[in-house]
């Protein structure tokens, strides 16, 4: 697994499958993600099961607006960018 730090850039890959049945907001600012960079703010490891926050905030505008400025992801959907 990439060693992942607070201050990292990364690409989401995909929108997790994880977010079926979470408000339809939620998914569109996960599809809104879909490709684009963004940096890391947060990074939580409970139990051994890593979660990364991402500040999304330059795609929260408009209708998005409200809702929130990070999205918590796992590993799994995101690439690290050097």
């Amino acid at each position: 697994m990439m060693k992942l730090s607070k201050g990292d850039f990364v690409k989401v890959l995909r929108v997790p499958k994880e977010i079926k049945g979470m408000p339809k907001e939620t998914i569109e600012i996960f599809k809104k993600c879909k490709g684009k960079i963004f940096p890391i703010e947060n990074l939580d490891n409970q139990q051994g099961y890593l979660l990364i926050e991402l500040d999304v905030s330059k795609e929260t505008t408009g209708k998005f607006k409200k809702l929130t400025d990070t999205i918590w992801i796992e590993p799994e959907y995101i690439k690290k960018i050097i």
